[in-house]
């Protein structure tokens, strides 16, 4: 520990030294959980600067003194020996959510913030800066990337900042990746990352670079889940299928030719024996979804932001009026609530919504990004947005049931949204994704084939009686 456990245990970070280890800046906050600090739109950072001692306690500690109640200052870096202080920022005057502002030294006071400009800054979030005196290193959620918050340097010629390049995959990944330090003397970079394979939500990296073109690289993604082979899949699908008691005659033949194709090509006579499923009194929606990223537990997505409440949960038909553009959530943000209307996968999706919810009287509504972190949030309010057929007809009776969450943020749109109508059904707590729209029973048993490749592995056949599930026995 840094400081002794009665001056203070937790909620400080991150934090910079000046190269004779004298000065740090540092940054208090009030955040609940870790994995949300840089998306939150709180006003819960400020930066303050002390000196160290032999000890590494801090003394003499001072706020910045542009901190502002209603914004949040963070991520400070301290270049130039203790005389140039980097931050990030949402204070008024930006060029989006956070930009990257710095502050020179100059006769003992700090001087007055300046943008680094449209070069770096951009419409989205531009956090984390390091400056080595050479190159300035930061992540950004807008300039052109591999995902979420990926790296970028940039350096100063003939007085302005160059074009960011982004670092490359082996530092960038699909994930999150930020809080870069180099060490060049060994050609080490290290930051942190959200990525696969790490040991918890944010883990510490190293990269080293390359030496040469010719050269393998020293790091690469890690321990992502291996693919699975399409023929041992398909070997138990298929003895499932042959099930004599699910169908009468000979059993379906199943072609595994293609990886992307799977198809029944032998009819079937069905006489269904069924089972009553648990889902009496399920509710059906049926919606084409949008196509989307797959998105997973941290990707970060857009919401609109319809208030912020301290001492309250908010009553939620307050919002009625705008929830049919979407899903509307309970966001907890340290000491306050967040209500949200969303997701929204791109920036340009958001905007279009936000103009029609202002127009419904939320003239204060802006545009935030977050995570899809399960924990933070509260799904609180269903959606019925015009994307919701009410007067759907199946063609058949047969469906295949995909999964059911708690959360129906936990659907992976992506792996299903060409095989057949999505129809989301609800049973309390319970959001339940199925398929439908068949015209025979070989194309709903070819779905729930390709659907159990895709990673569902619990598809299965049901039937549709008059709103009531029947599960297609295998008994």
């Amino acid at each position: 520990f840094l400081r002794p456990d009665f001056k203070e245990i937790y909620n400080i970070g991150p934090l910079s030294y000046s190269r004779d280890g004298r000065m740090t800046a540092f940054m208090r906050n009030t955040f609940t959980s870790g994995s949300n600090q840089i998306f939150t739109d709180d006003s819960n950072m400020s930066i303050y600067l002390a000196f160290t001692t032999e000890g590494g306690d801090f003394v003499d500690e001072k706020p910045f003194p542009y901190n502002q109640i209603e914004y949040s200052y963070a991520f400070p870096n301290l270049s130039f020996d203790g005389n140039a202080l980097y931050f990030s920022s949402n204070r008024p005057g930006g060029l989006g959510g956070f930009d990257i502002y710095v502050s020179y030294l100059k006769d003992g006071n700090w001087s007055t913030p300046e943008n680094l400009g449209p070069s770096i800054n951009t419409a989205g979030n531009d956090i984390t800066p390091h400056f080595d005196g050479e190159t300035l290193y930061f992540a950004s959620d807008h300039h052109f990337g591999l995902g979420g918050y990926d790296l970028f340097t940039s350096t100063i010629v003939e007085g302005e900042w160059s074009d960011p390049k982004n670092m490359g995959k082996g530092v960038n990944s699909p994930s999150d990746d930020y809080y870069l330090t180099p060490n060049v003397s060994e050609g080490a970079y290290y930051f942190t990352s959200n990525r696969l394979g790490g040991r918890g939500k944010d883990d510490i990296y190293i990269a080293y670079r390359l030496q040469s073109e010719s050269a393998q690289p020293m790091f690469a993604e890690t321990s992502i889940p291996p693919a699975v082979e399409l023929e041992d899949l398909m070997a138990a699908v298929e003895d499932d299928l042959s099930s004599p008691s699910s169908v009468e005659g000979e059993p379906s033949l199943v072609d595994v030719s293609s990886s992307e194709t799977v198809t029944v090509l032998k009819s079937a006579t069905i006489e269904s024996k069924v089972a009553m499923m648990d889902l009496s009194g399920a509710k059906l929606k049926s919606i084409t979804l949008p196509e989307r990223s797959v998105m997973d537990d941290f990707a970060s997505v857009y919401f609109i932001q319809l208030a912020s409440l301290a001492r309250s949960e908010g009553t939620m038909s307050n919002y009625d009026r705008v929830s049919t553009y979407g899903q509307l959530y309970r966001f907890f943000k340290s000491s306050s609530v967040k209500i949200r209307l969303g997701y929204f996968a791109s920036r340009a999706e958001a905007e279009r919504v936000l103009t029609s919810v202002k127009n419904d009287g939320f003239r204060d509504a802006f545009i935030t990004s977050d995570v899809l972190a399960t924990s933070s949030y509260e799904v609180v309010g269903q959606s019925n947005s015009t994307g919701f057929i009410d007067d759907f007809s199946p063609n058949s009776n047969f469906k295949v049931k995909l999964a059911s969450y708690r959360d129906p943020l936990q659907f992976q749109v992506d792996k299903a949204i060409d095989l057949g109508q999505i129809e989301q059904w609800t049973k309390g707590e319970w959001t339940i994704f199925i398929l439908g729209g068949f015209e025979t029973y070989e194309a709903a048993q070819s779905a729930r084939i390709k659907a159990k490749n895709r990673g569902f592995v619990d598809a299965e056949l049901v039937e549709d009686d008059k709103g009531i599930l029947k599960r297609v026995s295998d008994q």
